[in-house]
């Protein structure tokens, strides 16, 4: 079947986030859990993506949390006010199920989705090629990030092949 996200793939540029939205999206039925934690590192990997993409939005330097970039003026002034509060439900939910492990249902997930699917869709209708290379992975993270960041992919692939198969 095919996936939501699936034109997400047709554009190298998305590459950063696709996969992620794709594999939260495929666990929705079976895992709604790691779904909706799914959706929260995919939305964090398209925001991520949007700083890099966008000329008028800077990462800032140091630490930064996803709330940080969430409430930044520059971001605030360049993303719908609706979509931005519909994200912070991603945001909310998936570190509850992180931090607390809250159980979630299939329309927890669900809902996540389509607010991660307007998001991502409402990105590549605004920002078409040619644009600014978004930064590769290896400048928006770490070292020590981007072990941990792969490690946690690693972990949610594991998990969802176990629920499923």
């Amino acid at each position: 079947m095919k996936s939501n996200f699936s034109f997400l793939k047709e554009n190298k540029e998305y590459e950063l986030f696709a996969d992620a939205c794709i594999d939260a999206e495929n666990v929705a039925s079976s895992a709604p859990a790691l779904s909706v934690s799914g959706s929260r590192k995919a939305l964090e990997l398209a925001i991520k993506w949007l700083y890099a993409a966008d000329e008028f939005l800077q990462l800032p330097s140091g630490r930064y949390t996803l709330q940080d970039l969430l409430h930044d003026p520059a971001f605030q002034d360049e993303v719908d006010a609706e979509i931005r509060s519909h994200m912070q439900y991603i945001v909310r939910m998936g570190n509850y199920g992180i931090y607390i492990g809250n159980k979630y249902t299939k329309g927890n997930a669900v809902l996540s989705l389509s607010i991660l699917f307007h998001f991502v869709e409402w990105m590549s209708i605004l920002l078409k090629p040619p644009f600014d290379r978004p930064m590769p992975f290896v400048r928006l993270y770490s070292p020590e990030d981007q072990k941990r960041i792969i490690s946690i992919v690693n972990d949610i692939n594991e998990n969802a092949t176990k629920l499923v198969g």
